[in-house]
């Protein structure tokens, strides 16, 4: 009994051993499928610039087409393009799709797969893009074959070519040297030690004149520089297998085209065959607004000669947007006649509304505008309202700007006094008097503005100002009708060294400076003026007396000596 409870014991032992042992294997075998997973991770797919244009992209070998045909049970069906171009179909047949458009591939699928299915609910699409590789030749800096995408242009593949080939010309007294580097730091390290030396950094390739040769012939042009300033993707094309893009050199491209005028970003342009009207003024970004668009100049060199001929094109006229181009155009933009975007003035001060407001060419006056502004505050001061013209360069005064750049005693005396009087004056200042104008209705006073002008409306002041030799200068409340005694006395009066015959009125609103008497109206906002009397030095005077008499006298003496 013993012995048989053993053996049974023994064989419970030997089973489960093998279990576990078989576990282990599973679990073995499992922990290294795993492993084998994570060492094949699956492709990525490629940034898309947008949705994929059926229209557009073309099916070669690699491409992953989803098929769903809802029947019942419902198909299913992932096929990739085998290296042949042909797409297999399980149960259905084989169709060749290389080189054909997804539209055009999508549509033969659906004829062949009528023939066996009579669903019509069936769903074609692309659901893995291929990658094959193309090559890129000429001026970039890694020249040879790229992977790319069905998707991805002919800029995306330049861009993995190391990008368009830069020439960096350092221009010094004495040499020209060129580096060929795309790198800016590069750069640095190469030219840190050159002193006194311009770099002018110029494309060694061309941007407008790349060719893209297909593998079955044929030839396309890729103008990336119109593809960057206008977004026209026909400029950018897509990628093909095979493609061979070759980029020359702006030397072997040879000629440009200038842009001049009323256009919004005047350019030299590298001449593209092949070259419209219409595409380089879509490149400047179209016209400013006061070109005359009925009136472009076409400056046109008849072979290798210096002569040239003058096109006139009007583009009111549609088909001469396409009128094309020849090397070495010169396109000139004019401008409309005597054309301002926008004439404005600023209204600032005691107004309802003050800012900017818009005015027509000769034909918004004065009162318009106040009227625009809301009319006046119940603080404006007509009376010291003015109107600024301000100058142009063209209507400055000659002779006032060359006073200011001489010293003071170098003057003569009419130009030091003509220098007085200008300074004086309100630079700009216009001759209108609100009072008439808005009080009396005086229309003789309701000037044409011009573009730019300032009117000031100025407040209230209330106020009259006192400075100089009196006992207590500064502001005084002002009095209607009152003279200048009456500040005066308001003042405190005359302090003991005051120089009574030189006070002088300064008037608020011309600067003017004026010699009054004790019954002088003051108006407001005026400022007395009360002059210090000067210090003399009796004894220098007397010196200076002695001086010339003892010259006289010596003058006399020796014409006298003369006569006898």
């Amino acid at each position: 009994m013993r012995s048989t409870f053993l053996m049974l014991l023994i064989s419970t032992g030997l089973l489960l051993s093998q279990d576990l042992a078989k576990t282990a294997r599973e679990f073995s075998s499992l922990e290294s499928v795993l492993h084998k997973s994570q060492l094949q991770p699956l492709p990525e797919s490629p940034v898309l610039e947008g949705p994929v244009d059926a229209a557009e992209y073309i099916l070669g070998p690699g491409d992953v087409l989803s098929i769903i045909i809802l029947t019942t049970p419902e198909v299913r069906h992932q096929i990739m393009v085998d290296p042949e171009g042909n797409l297999s179909i399980p149960n259905v047949g084989t169709l060749m799709v290389a080189d054909l458009s997804l539209a055009d591939a999508r549509g033969k699928i659906m004829n062949l797969l009528a023939a066996k299915y009579t669903s019509r609910e069936i769903t074609i699409s692309l659901s893995t893009l291929r990658n094959f590789r193309v090559s890129v030749t000429g001026a970039v800096y890694k020249p040879g074959l790229v992977t790319v995408s069905g998707s991805q242009r002919v800029s995306d593949a330049i861009t993995l070519a190391g990008g368009l080939k830069k020439k960096l010309s350092i221009l010094s007294q004495t040499q020209q040297t060129q580096l060929d580097t795309p790198m800016r730091s590069e750069i640095t390290m190469q030219t840190s030690q050159i002193q006194e030396e311009a770099l002018l950094r110029q494309n060694e390739a061309s941007q407008r004149n790349i060719v893209v040769q297909r593998k079955h012939g044929g030839r396309i042009p890729a103008d990336l520089l119109r593809y960057q300033l206008t977004g026209d993707l026909e400029a950018n094309p897509f990628l093909r297998n095979g493609d061979v893009i070759i980029v020359p050199s702006r030397q072997e491209s040879g000629s440009q085209i200038d842009v001049n005028g009323a256009v919004k970003a005047p350019a030299i342009f590298e001449y593209a065959v092949g070259d419209r009207l219409g595409d380089l003024l879509r490149m400047v970004h179209g016209f400013t607004s006061d070109a005359d668009s009925s009136y472009i100049e076409i400056v046109r060199f008849s072979g290798k000669g210096s002569l040239a001929t003058t096109l006139r094109v009007d583009l009111t006229d549609p088909l001469n947007w396409q009128l094309p181009l020849q090397p070495d155009d010169r396109l000139y933009v004019r401008s409309l006649a005597k054309y301002h975007e926008q004439s404005n003035v600023e209204v600032v001060g005691e107004v309802l509304r003050p800012g900017h407001y818009a005015i027509g060419q000769k034909s918004s006056h004065l009162s318009e505008v106040i009227a625009q502004a809301g009319g006046f505050t119940s603080e404006a001061s007509l009376k010291n309202a003015y109107v600024i013209r301000r100058a142009d360069e063209d209507t400055r005064d000659p002779e006032f700007e060359r006073l200011k750049k001489m010293n003071v005693a170098e003057m003569t005396i009419n130009e030091r006094e003509y220098f007085k009087i200008k300074s004086r004056e309100l630079v700009g200042g216009m001759g209108v008097d609100f009072v008439a104008l808005f009080e009396n209705k005086d229309h003789t006073q309701d000037i044409l503005l011009r573009d730019r002008d300032l009117i000031i409306i100025p407040a209230q002041e209330q106020t009259v100002k006192l400075t100089g030799q009196v006992v207590n200068p500064g502001l005084y409340i002002y009095k209607p009708g009152q003279t200048l005694n009456y500040y005066l006395q308001e003042a405190g009066g005359y302090n003991w060294n005051v120089r009574k015959s030189k006070v002088r009125i300064i008037k608020n609103k011309t600067g003017e400076w004026m010699k009054p008497n004790d019954d002088t109206i003051i108006e407001v906002g005026d400022t007395i003026f009360v002059p210090e009397r000067p210090e003399r030095d009796w004894w220098m005077i007397a010196k200076d007396l002695i001086t010339v008499g003892a010259q006289m006298a010596t003058i006399y003496l020796v014409i006298q000596q003369a006569v006898n």
